[in-house]
């Protein structure tokens, strides 16, 4: 049986972030998947030249695995920045 034929397939992912060290909770964004093939997702409206955490998701009809290993990146100054 293929993987994209049964309830394990994956249907998307959460991208969590917070502001590196800070003992706030993830914010979780959804992402949704076509067949398990997404690359890339956008966290828009952070602040400027920040270190923040990220760690990412994967869900399927059965629920959420286990999150990824955090990991720290810091936004650019100016610009867009693609992790």
């Amino acid at each position: 049986v293929a993987v994209e034929d049964t309830d394990d397939s994956i249907e998307g992912y959460y991208v969590g972030y917070k502001l590196y060290g800070s003992p706030e909770t993830f914010t979780f964004k959804p992402v949704e998947s076509i067949k398990g093939r997404t690359q890339y997702f956008i966290v828009s409206n952070l602040n400027r030249f920040t270190e923040y955490s990220i760690v990412v998701q994967a869900f399927n009809a059965r629920g959420a695995g286990p999150p990824s290993e955090e990991v720290m990146t810091r936004t650019l100054e100016f610009g867009k920045f693609y992790a």
